[in-house]
């Protein structure tokens, strides 16, 4: 809801009645010459140099709350004041900060197995998921450490592991099939994080994970080792390691290989107790707590009615950081996708006239340790998040394939979402995947728990993922300028849309109206097209009556009556047109959970 009166508008900005009858209003062509000029802002030669620095030996690879890590903000905060982005009054500037825990290790960490002491980096690493304890107890091996109550699979199922020591695979079953009932929206399973919290869930007192079947990935061994960053409330910790297949052959005497295939094969546990095995594991850590933070701004809206709503544009600017002397650029991950959202700022930024919704550019913090950054900025954000209309998460879009294709997970969870980015792929050359659910794995995750519409944007096939291999030399740039340009252009059509994005905000139906409070009742004052509204042949000028038979003679009396049947598939309007008065019928769209 909006009224004609700014000092009124204003302050019905943040109120619910206003998301729950949000009219979208505006005309005109798809693509302007202005938003053609824009686009041609994105060059090869902008995106080597941005990104090059991103993911070059100045910044370090990008560690939370480190010394590269900053200097990479001051980069972005740079660019962001050049193009003129406004800033939250919320904020410090352009950054949203919050407190961290970084660990060291306090002392050399010690694993010995019946008295046999293994060494540290040698045969196994602490990670940086680890907390600190001294343990001494017996073996437990739980398959691949997975408790998913849907496929009716659990590996903890008949074991007891609380005290002990739980011994696991990485990944899960079949996972690098198709048929792997791991894929989707299950494939969280694999994470090395899902198995530390299944652990501590179950009581483990330690978890070793192996880290390959034949072959020691050492790379994987280093890249998760600490020192490590989390949230300062994050205390529930048990000492975890990452061993190798060398060391977990000794623990349990068997094939590790014919293990997986029993496993894989019944698609059924195998977990069992390790009989006569005594581990201890000794970790001390230093912790202390450090800052970090998003950098954000906004392009404000052009459109009177509609600037107070946003689509937010995202991508994290961490990385892994050092691990003694390695560096871990991170140019594709995630490098590319912050340079995306600097390129996005810097086309923007010379429109002319700005699309209809505000946009808000956010590069994130902490993702690679648990998606701190955007976790922080849905638990506070710089709006309300009801006024977020849909969250674009840019991750990955540099090792771009042959063919220009790039996946849209999420990208046809709405029409309005597949429509659009159809429209923006055939405009940059880009052979658009998309699904209807957004992935796994990203700060779109955040948004989307929030109940807000997001999409996952990734375009790579790069095999150096999370390895000191990921450099800005192997970056095919003149295949990521096209995937910039269709992310631009998508982001322009979405923020410009003339249609509702969201049908539904919280339980609340959008009807597809702007409504105020005048001497006669609640007058409408603009009626969306192709809405719920508008099917009910409702009007400008039209004055509603009732709600379902309940008087609704302010703007609260309807936003009460219409939580109340909310669930319905239908209500009925009472108005008043003119000197008539008449009842008209809404069919709501049932709510669409988000996948």
């Amino acid at each position: 809801m909006k009224c004609c009166r700014r000092q009124k508008m204003r302050r019905l900005t943040n109120s619910l009645f206003f998301i729950f009858f949000f009219l979208l209003l505006g005309s005109g062509s798809l693509f302007s010459g202005d938003v053609d000029d824009a686009a041609k802002t994105i060059t090869k030669e902008r995106l080597v140099r941005w990104l090059s620095y991103l993911a070059g030996d100045e910044c370090e690879g990008r560690g939370t709350g480190s010394e590269g890590q900053e200097k990479a903000a001051k980069m972005i905060e740079k660019i962001f004041e050049d193009s003129k982005l406004k800033k939250f009054d919320t904020l410090n500037g352009y950054r949203q900060t919050f407190n961290i825990g970084r660990y060291d290790l306090a002392q050399q960490p010690t694993f010995s197995v019946d008295g046999v002491t293994f060494k540290d980096k040698e045969d196994f690493n602490v990670t940086h998921f680890s907390g600190e304890g001294e343990v001494e107890s017996s073996l437990v091996f739980c398959g691949f450490g997975i408790t998913e109550p849907q496929l009716s699979y659990d590996d903890y199922a008949n074991v007891d592991v609380k005290g002990k020591v739980v011994l696991s695979f990485r990944g899960a079953p079949k996972l690098d099939s198709k048929e792997s009932p791991f894929k989707g929206s299950y494939y969280h399973h694999a994470h090395f994080t899902d198995k530390v919290k299944n652990a501590i869930n179950h009581n483990a007192a330690a978890l070793l994970i192996i880290s390959g079947i034949e072959k020691d990935d050492k790379n994987t061994r280093f890249s998760i080792s600490m020192p490590a960053v989390s949230a300062i409330e994050d205390t529930n910790k048990i000492p975890v390691l990452i061993i190798t297949p060398t060391v977990a052959r000794k623990l349990l005497d068997k094939d590790l290989k014919d293990i997986k295939e029993k496993i894989e094969t019944d698609m059924k546990p195998n977990s069992f107790t390790v009989e006569g095995r005594k581990i201890k594991i000794s970790v001390k850590l230093n912790k202390k707590e450090i800052s970090t933070s998003n950098i954000c701004g906004y392009i404000e809206g052009s459109d009177e009615y509609l600037k107070d709503r946003y689509i937010v544009i995202g991508a994290h600017y961490d990385h892994l950081g050092k691990r003694g002397n390695t560096i871990y650029y991170g140019a594709d991950d995630n490098a590319s996708g912050t340079t995306t959202v600097i390129a996005l700022v810097k086309a923007f930024s010379t429109l002319n006239t700005p699309p209809k919704r505000s946009i808000i550019f956010v590069c994130f913090t902490g993702e690679e340790i648990g998606l701190l950054g955007s976790q922080h900025f849905v638990n506070k954000p710089p709006v309300p998040l009801e006024s977020i209309d849909a969250m674009l998460n840019i991750d990955m879009v540099g090792r771009v394939p042959p063919g220009h294709s790039a996946s849209f997970f999420g990208g046809s969870f709405l029409p309005v979402f597949e429509n659009l980015i159809k429209k923006a792929a055939e405009k940059s050359n880009v052979k658009p995947k998309l699904t209807e659910s957004s992935g796994y794995g990203s700060d779109h995750i955040s948004f989307r728990e929030k109940g807000i519409p997001s999409i996952f944007l990734i375009a790579s096939n790069s095999t150096d993922l999370h390895t000191a291999r990921d450099t800005p030399d192997k970056i095919p740039y003149d295949r990521m300028v096209s995937v910039v340009c269709a992310a631009f252009h998508f982001t322009y059509l979405l923020a410009d849309h003339n249609g509702i994005i969201r049908q539904r905000i919280g339980k609340l139906p959008v009807l597809g109206l702007f409504v105020e409070t005048t001497g006669e009742g609640i007058t409408i004052t603009r009626v969306l097209s192709d809405s719920p509204a508008a099917k009910a042949t409702l009007k400008q000028g039209d004055i509603i009556l009732a709600l379902n038979k309940k008087e609704t003679k302010t703007e609260e009396d309807f936003e009460t009556a219409l939580k109340e049947f909310a669930d319905e598939k239908e209500i009925t309007l009472r108005i008043r047109r003119g000197d008539t008065e008449t009842e008209v019928k809404l069919e709501i769209p049932p709510p669409k959970p988000m996948n």
